[in-house]
């Protein structure tokens, strides 16, 4: 069997029965839940080191783009 280059991982947020709404004088928005999908190296995933992962990002508006930077933290063996 081959190892994968690269394995899907992801994260989301889940705000419960009902989504988290706020307004302002500029207006309202609601929070809704939101899924990122990434990729990262099953190499450097297995060797159990802290890494991170950079991934660019688009929102719904041209101006709501930017970078994610995902660290990747495994948990410390317990004692």
């Amino acid at each position: 069997m081959t190892t994968p280059a690269a394995v899907r991982l992801s994260f989301w947020t889940e705000f419960g029965q009902a989504p988290i709404t706020w307004g302002s004088k500029a207006g309202s928005a609601s929070l809704s839940d939101l899924r990122i999908i990434f990729e990262v190296p099953f190499r450097e995933l297995i060797q159990g080191r802290p890494f991170f992962v950079k991934l660019p990002f688009e929102g719904r508006y041209p101006e709501d783009k930017g970078t994610w930077l995902i660290d990747i933290r495994p948990a410390r063996p317990k004692k």
